[in-house]
C-alpha cells in the first residue's frame, strides 16, 4: 500500500515537514503489516488524539536576503541554504531502498524518532494514512470522523472553497530557479507548492508543436507543459489534504489543454463547476479528491466541464500598476457579483517581474491593509492574493489573517 507522504508536523516549517512525511512514510511501510491491521484501528482513536495536540501549522518565510530563517527544530536554526542540503540528504537516502539506513543531520533524527515514538505503535490510522494532519474532525469522511487539516487548517475544512483565501503565484512558471530570464518568481513549481502557494497563473503556448509554459517570449524560458503539470500532479499524490487552483492564460485550443491535462495525469483530480451553484466545501472537495480546480482565461467549451471560464465565476482588481500610490480597488474583468475575487498585487514595468517591486509591495502594513481595504469595498473575501515573488514579504501572513478574521 503506498503511503500518503505529505505534510507531518503542523509547527514545523511547511516544507521541511513535507520531507519528513517521505521518511515517515518508509518507516511506517516496514512497521505496517498485515498483522497489525486490528491494532492500527484499536491505536487509531490515540493516533487522533495526539496529533490534534500539535498547533496547527504557521507559515514563517525567510526574506528575500537570505536572512536567517525563523526555523527551530530540535534546537538548530537552520538557513535557506541548509534545508536545501537537508532535502537532498533525504531524497537521495529515500530513494536507495527500504533496507538502508538513513543518514541524516542528527537534529533531523532527533525530531524524526520522536515523531514515531509519539505515534505510538502504529504509524497508520484505520484509514491507511500517516495521520499527522493534525486538526479536529473534518468536514466529510463516513460519520465525519476524519481527523484532518484541509490546506494546512482544520478551520477551513467546512469552509465553501470560495469562502476561503489561497495564496498564488503569479506567472507562477517563469522563475529564477530554472533559469528564466526576467522571472516572476524566484521558485520553480514544485518548492511554490512545497513552500504552501496554492493557486498558480500558467501560461501556455504553441511553439514547433510543442506546448508550452512561457511567457509571451520562450526564448526567456520555458517548461513542456505536461512536465509542468506532472509537479502539480505529485503535489496533489503526495499531500491528499490540499487543494490547489491553476488559472491558465491560454494561447492553445481547449482541446491541447485539456491532452495535456490528461497526460500529466491530472485529469482525475480536476472538479468541474456549474455557474449558479454553491461551491463545495475543502472537506467536500479531499473527499471526492477532486481537489484541482481548474479556470482559465478564455471560454472553454462542453467537451471540457472542468476547463472553466474564469470570469464566469470571478472578478479581479486591475494590474497594471507602477507604483505602491497607484494601488485601486475597482473591478477590472469580471462581475462583482461573480463568487470569487482575485486581488492582483503585484508592480510592473515593461520588461517583467523584479524582486525590487515585490519588496516595495508585499510587505505589512500596505499588503494586509490594501487586502482588508478591497475586501470592505468589494464586499468579497480575495480569495486569489496573487503577487510576484512569493518568497519576498508578508503573503502567507495575509492569507492566513484573511482566513482568520
Amino acid at each position: 500500500m503506498e503511503l500518503p507522504r505529505g505534510a507531518l508536523l503542523q509547527g514545523i516549517d511547511y516544507q521541511l515537514h513535507g520531507w519528513i512525511g517521505q521518511v515517515l512514510s518508509l518507516v511506517c511501510r516496514n512497521r505496517d503489516t498485515p498483522g497489525n491491521d486490528e491494532k492500527r484501528k484499536k491505536d487509531s482513536e490515540q493516533l487522533h488524539h495526539r496529533a490534534r495536540s500539535y498547533q496547527r501549522w504557521k507559515h514563517r518565510q525567510a526574506s528575500h536576503s537570505g536572512s536567517w530563517a525563523d526555523i527551530n527544530i530540535a534546537g538548530t536554526q537552520w538557513k535557506r541554504s541548509d534545508r536545501t542540503d537537508l532535502r537532498l540528504a533525504i531524497e537521495r537516502e529515500t530513494t536507495a531502498g527500504y533496507g538502508r539506513p538513513v543518514h541524516l543531520q542528527i537534529p533531523f533524527l532527533v525530531l524524526l524518532v520522536a515523531t514515531v515514538l509519539a505515534l505510538g505503535p502504529s504509524c497508520t490510522n484505520s484509514n491507511g494514512d500517516l495521520g499527522l494532519d493534525a486538526g479536529v474532525t473534518g468536514g466529510g469522511g463516513e460519520g465525519g470522523s476524519v481527523a484532518r487539516a484541509c490546506n494546512g487548517s482544520a478551520s477551513l475544512c467546512d469552509l465553501r472553497f470560495d469562502e476561503v483565501s489561497y495564496p498564488m503565484a503569479h506567472n507562477a512558471m517563469s522563475n529564477a530557479e530554472d533559469g528564466w530570464r526576467i522571472p516572476n518568481q524566484n521558485f520553480n513549481l514544485t518548492r511554490q507548492l512545497g513552500d504552501g502557494i496554492r493557486a498558480m497563473e500558467l501560461d501556455t503556448y504553441k511553439e514547433d508543436g510543442e506546448l508550452l509554459l512561457c511567457h509571451v517570449v520562450c526564448g526567456l524560458g520555458s517548461q513542456l507543459l505536461v512536465e509542468g503539470l506532472g509537479e502539480i500532479r505529485t503535489f496533489l499524490e503526495n499531500n491528499p489534504n490540499e487543494v490547489v487552483s491553476i488559472v491558465f492564460e491560454s494561447d492553445i485550443e481547449n482541446a491541447e489543454t485539456g491532452s495535456a491535462i490528461e497526460d500529466s495525469g491530472l485529469l482525475a483530480f480536476t472538479y468541474p463547476h456549474v455557474v449558479g451553484e454553491p461551491w463545495p466545501t475543502l472537506g467536500e472537495l479531499i473527499d471526492a479528491n477532486t481537489r484541482l480546480v481548474v479556470f482559465q482565461e478564455k471560454p472553454s467549451d462542453a467537451e471540457h466541464p472542468w476547463l472553466m471560464y474564469i470570469w464566469d465565476h470571478a472578478w479581479e482588481t486591475h494590474f497594471s500598476w507602477e507604483a505602491p500610490e497607484d494601488f485601486n480597488c475597482a473591478p477590472n474583468r469580471g462581475d462583482p457579483n461573480n463568487p470569487l475575487f482575485m486581488l492582483n498585487h503585484f508592480l510592473t514595468n515593461q520588461l517583467g517581474g523584479a524582486p525590487d517591486l515585490a519588496d516595495m509591495v508585499n510587505h505589512n502594513p500596505l499588503f494586509i491593509d490594501r487586502a482588508e481595504q478591497c475586501e470592505e469595498e468589494g464586499n468579497a473575501l480575495p480569495n486569489f492574493v496573487k503577487v510576484d515573488f512569493y518568497d519576498i514579504g508578508d503573503l502567507f501572513d495575509v492569507v492566513e489573517s484573511l482566513n482568520n478574521p
